[in-house]
């Protein structure tokens, strides 16, 4: 579930429309439920989840505890009688992860702008922004750089 300031930092102008779209709302809603009870001790490192919405996400178990949901952090998990509440500070993508290309993904991530200006400078941009690969980048950020 993300806080308050996870829907206001959002400036795409996509909350206005989830307020004119009915089917919006609910795909974004059901984005963020799995249907089913997943406690904090039964969450493992690299875990595929699939919500609702039939999105899957990875949960990663970090650093003594720390519980990331596809890179956003868990900052409160509670515990209710029909289930588990986990509080994000950052929505889950709404654009369909798995749409974007790896230049894309490099590209929206400021701890990774350096590598990114790097690609999008060399021929390379034009390869990991097509559909063409798979392929898997090893990506140093902007502080190893």
């Amino acid at each position: 579930m993300p806080t308050d300031d996870a829907f206001a930092a959002i400036t795409d102008g996509s909350v206005e429309e989830m307020k004119r779209n009915p089917k919006l709302v609910k795909d974004f809603l059901t984005q963020h439920i799995l249907g089913y009870s997943l406690p904090p001790q039964n969450l493992k490192n690299n875990m595929k989840v699939k919500s609702l919405n039939g999105e899957m996400h990875m949960i990663n178990v970090i650093d003594g505890g720390k519980i990331l949901v596809d890179g956003n952090e868990v900052i409160a998990a509670t515990a209710a009688k029909n289930g588990n509440v986990y509080v994000m500070d950052k929505m889950l993508d709404r654009s369909g992860r798995r749409s974007r290309s790896i230049a894309d993904e490099l590209r929206k991530r400021s701890d990774l702008s350096t590598f990114s200006s790097l690609i999008q400078r060399s021929d390379l941009n034009s390869k990991l922004s097509r559909e063409s690969g798979p392929f898997t980048v090893l990506v140093p950020n902007n502080e190893a750089l």
